[in-house]
């Protein structure tokens, strides 16, 4: 069984439109030879897990069209597991590229400028609807409308505003459950175009 959406957070960066979605950003090193994705063919691409939408699946169906079915990394390097990992590993020179999170790569620019600027986006995907809060299933309907609304309210409560500002977050939205079903969409679409897994 599906679980209850609650609500999704809207980020506050201008790039995000006031919209509760997210994309991946495909990361180099600021000083890395890398001008265009393009260029990181060859080399070596980070991840962060196989079940992933920013760290695996939304980069491989966005390398999908790219890819016509062949190989475009030398080699990948993961399970990195979290986005930070990603970060120290293109940082290190572990890895060439790799994916990173639109709404943590927001977070990362307000509270670690001086890491931000270590790195350098060479490509986007697409937007997808970002991961929601939700609730298990069976939780009392009462419930389920009193947590909603009060993700509702958080957007323009003055007593979070310090919080706000921290998370780099506007406010809550609600999204329908059936707008996520573009993220099996896109992965089959992968599929489909014979690219299986980064590579």
């Amino acid at each position: 069984p599906r679980p209850v959406l609650l609500a999704a957070p809207v980020p506050a960066a201008p790039d995000f439109d006031d919209r509760p979605v997210y994309w991946t950003d495909f990361i180099v090193r600021a000083d890395a030879p890398f001008e265009h994705l393009e260029d990181t063919f060859g080399h070596r691409i980070a991840y962060t897990t196989l079940d992933s939408q920013s760290g695996y699946q939304a980069p491989r169906r966005h390398l999908a069209g790219l890819a016509h079915g062949k190989s475009l990394y030398a080699s990948t390097v993961g399970p990195l597991v979290t986005p930070r990992r990603v970060i120290e590993a293109v940082l290190a020179g572990e890895a060439d590229v790799g994916p990173l999170d639109s709404y943590v790569h927001a977070l990362l620019r307000g509270t670690e400028p001086a890491t931000a600027a270590q790195l350098r986006v060479v490509a986007g995907t697409a937007p997808t609807p970002i991961p929601p809060l939700v609730a298990a299933v069976g939780l009392p309907a009462m419930e389920v409308t009193r947590l909603r609304s009060a993700f509702r309210d958080v957007g323009g409560a003055t007593e979070l505003a310090a919080v706000r500002q921290v998370l780099a977050l506007h406010r809550f939205s609600h999204v329908a459950p059936e707008a996520y079903d573009t993220l099996q969409a896109q992965a089959a679409m992968a599929d489909a175009a014979g690219y299986p897994q980064l590579q």
